[in-house]
């Protein structure tokens, strides 16, 4: 029985890091829309978003040169954002899809997709 323990332990362990180091990259915008597909935010391949080990950074021109960063962890499907700038807050946002290509996030009725750089 403690073995059993330990392996679920282990195996859930190891999902957790696949998680995060499939997550870490650099991506460009690639739409800001509502699930309808009414764009709700006109984005440029200048805007990017930086996923490193715990931390993030993201940066877009169409609103008014934001820039924003923090801190960020995974529960479940959940990514959330520890905000540092441009204000102290925190966000969640539910993962939609993750691949080797791309990253849609979901926050209430705002789907934020991304195309992963190579």
């Amino acid at each position: 029985m403690k073995k059993a323990v330990f392996y679920l332990f282990a195996l859930s362990f190891i999902s957790s890091c696949q998680n995060t180091s499939s997550l870490k990259g650099t991506y460009t915008f690639d739409f800001i829309s509502k699930p309808s597909g009414e764009v709700l935010l006109e984005v440029t391949s200048k805007d990017t978003l930086f996923i490193g080990e715990k931390s993030f950074q993201y940066y877009l021109l169409e609103k008014g040169d934001l820039f924003a960063k923090g801190d960020y962890h995974l529960s479940n499907d959940t990514l959330i954002f520890d905000y540092e700038a441009p204000q102290d807050t925190s966000r969640k946002y539910w993962i939609k899809t993750l691949n080797d290509n791309a990253l849609v996030i979901q926050e209430n009725e705002v789907l934020f997709g991304f195309k992963r750089k190579k």
